[in-house]
């Protein structure tokens, strides 16, 4: 059976953690939407269609980790756009 201390620091430990992590992941997103420049990028319905929807499977991953029953990994590419 954990102490309460060892609860208290896990707890504490996640947020730390949790404090560094999600800026950082919501600052990535961001950088994301500097690609909506068209003076310096050029993209099509096809390619942001491709990249929201790994946006949105990452996050939907990411929850799912938080209910082991519905965890799985995700990776990105534009193999969609070649078929």
């Amino acid at each position: 059976m954990e102490t309460m201390i060892g609860q208290e620091d896990k707890l504490a430990k996640f947020e730390e953690i949790a404090m560094r992590r999600v800026p950082a992941a919501c600052k990535a997103i961001e950088l994301i939407g500097n690609l909506s420049n068209k003076a310096s990028y050029q993209y099509d319905e096809a390619r942001l269609k491709l990249i929201f929807d790994a946006l949105d499977k990452a996050v939907a991953d990411t929850k799912a980790k938080f209910n082991p029953e519905k965890s799985k990994k995700s990776s990105f590419n534009f193999d969609a756009l070649k078929e």
